[in-house]
């Protein structure tokens, strides 16, 4: 006995191969989305921050001009005429205290 697929039987099947064919499609953009973010991570994570030291750097700002340097980004400081970057050895981490030998850091 031969089986005769239905109209309504056809429409489902293709729907259902249509869908799971937008399903995997759409979990491979959100992989790679996230693969690519996921690259980006280090440069969000202060690689990129250091001491900014420089007469124009520290101008009225008291504990600034007393540890010599100011905690900015390589492009913050970059801005400022005059200005000397160099990347710290912490990663961006900023003191508020200013005081990097509490923290184990040296004072370029």
């Amino acid at each position: 006995m031969v089986m005769v697929e239905s109209v309504t039987d056809q429409a489902i099947r293709y729907s259902n191969v249509h869908m799971e064919t937008k399903m995997k499609s759409t979990i491979r953009i959100t992989v790679a989305a996230l693969g690519l973010a996921a690259l980006s991570l280090p440069a969000l994570a202060g690689d990129d921050h250091g001491h900014c030291s420089g007469a124009n750097v520290c101008a009225g700002d008291a504990a600034c001009e007393k540890q010599g340097y100011k905690e900015l980004t390589k492009d913050e400081c970059a801005k400022i005429d005059g200005a000397k970057f160099e990347a710290s050895s912490h990663g961006g981490e900023d003191h508020k205290d200013g005081d990097h030998d509490k923290h184990g850091h040296d004072k370029k």
